[in-house]
């Protein structure tokens, strides 16, 4: 399936479904970075960036484990909510992120406080800062109920390296070299 999301008549985004509805709405309800946007009707009321342990960080360690902690209020019943997390660059482009949907997490109805943790077993972004967003929907992902955009600052250390602003767990290897004989006698090639 693909999706194509169209402004004045042109291609704009084209590619899977939800991440061309996710394109849609970051245009659409996009509020200025540190600001919040939502319905209020369930509230995002703190948000900690932890260790394997559950200690507080004062910064993550770019291989090793983070979990983000989410509390919320919702101030009415709210059937199958979503959370979202996401990493912002120094440039404040989006560098990756998650929704609690796309790993199988359903809270099913829920009214109260409680807390939701998203878990990066080996966090995969090289050291430097980043800006995080969370937020919460509903359960089709088109009505934010509260969005903190890029309002948290997490900083990364470590000895990783690489281009960008992710580790990509490279493996590399020295391989034997193989000639093959192009169609009509040409130099080999390697392969």
């Amino acid at each position: 399936n693909r999706c194509l999301v169209l402004e004045e008549g042109s291609v704009v985004h084209e590619g899977e479904p939800y991440a061309a509805v996710d394109h849609y709405l970051r245009q659409c309800v996009k509020p200025a970075a540190g600001e919040r946007l939502g319905t209020g009707e369930m509230e995002i009321v703190g948000v900690a960036f932890l260790d394997s342990k559950g200690e507080p960080l004062k910064e993550a360690v770019s291989g090793e484990s983070l979990i983000v902690a989410l509390d919320y209020e919702a101030h009415k019943p709210i059937t199958s909510p979503i959370f979202s997390v996401g990493f912002y660059g120094p440039e404040g482009e989006l560098v990756g992120g998650c929704r609690s949907n796309w790993e199988g997490l359903d809270l099913g109805r829920i009214r109260g406080s409680g807390r939701v943790e998203v878990i990066f077993p080996s966090l995969a972004l090289l050291p430097g800062c980043f800006s995080v967003s969370v937020s919460v929907w509903d359960d089709s992902v088109t009505v934010p109920y509260d969005w903190h955009q890029q309002g948290y600052h997490l900083s990364v250390c470590g000895n990783r390296v690489g281009l960008g602003n992710t580790y990509l767990a490279p493996r590399w290897r020295r391989a034997k070299l193989v000639m093959t004989e192009v169609a009509g006698g040409g130099a080999g090639v390697a392969t």
